[in-house]
């Protein structure tokens, strides 16, 4: 598993500051395991709700990994699909795969990562060995992952997500970790759903040796699904926000 600080740093651009004041600290916590209050909660769930008369678009296909193998592919509007390999630093192999969505043109921005907390711990872009949890157990269950859909969104979210990582260094440490949920929660997004079919993994399961999965890539039809996938009409399931 990469070093925390130095994958936070590639997501976002910044250097994580790793000593923070008590006070601050609290909030800081908050926001690293994004811990929402039980109303927010019920609005995050709401503005994701799924709307039955909207109209969304869904492509699907299988992919089989041997452990180690780097996945990518173009979904639509310059977006590609990544499976990133991620090392299981006990036994230095193939501890499974993280899920990005990036532009064609810069595989540094993630247009997933702001929209699927936790921000610093286990989210469902985990596909693999991480956080003391072994890859047979990421990959015994379906991972539904939203992302952003243009370059103007992800750089407007991206402020929120900032402030969320850094509550330190904005003027209302206290708000950033709601506003950010609110933000997110409204945000124009796909969806993408990751089902694993078969695993093969180590003994203790930390291991992975080859998995075939099922996947899905579901949004609003203004996406432009990319030629070679073939999409098909459907109505908006929870997690797709419609622009």
């Amino acid at each position: 598993m990469p070093d925390f600080y130095v994958f936070v740093e590639r997501i976002s651009g910044r250097k994580p500051m790793r000593q923070l004041g008590s006070a601050v600290a609290q909030v800081f916590l908050v926001v690293l395991f994004v811990t929402p209050s039980p109303q927010t909660v019920k609005r995050a769930a709401a503005a994701t709700a799924g709307d039955p008369r909207a109209s969304c678009k869904e492509a699907r296909f299988e992919v089989s990994l041997r452990g180690g193998d780097l996945f990518s592919r173009e979904i639509g509007d310059g977006l590609v699909l990544r499976l990133m390999p991620i090392t299981a630093s006990a036994a230095k192999g193939n501890g499974g795969w993280f899920i990005e969505v990036t532009p064609t043109n810069d595989d540094k921005q993630d247009y997933a990562y702001p929209l699927n907390p936790p921000l610093r711990f286990a989210n469902s872009q985990w596909l693999g060995t991480g956080y003391g949890i072994p890859a047979r157990e990421q990959l015994s269950q379906e991972h539904s992952v939203r992302f952003i859909l243009s370059a103007a969104e992800y750089e407007r979210i991206h402020k929120f997500l900032l402030c969320a990582l850094w509550p330190c260094q904005t003027p209302a440490p206290n708000e950033t970790a709601k506003e950010y949920l609110e933000m997110t929660a409204r945000a124009p997004s796909g969806l993408i759903e990751v089902l694993p079919k078969s695993v093969d993994t180590s003994a203790d399961g930390t291991i992975v040796n080859a998995v075939r999965l099922s996947i899905a890539v579901i949004a609003p039809r203004q996406l432009d699904f990319a030629p070679d996938l073939t999409a098909t009409d459907r109505a908006c399931p929870a997690g797709v926000a419609e622009p």
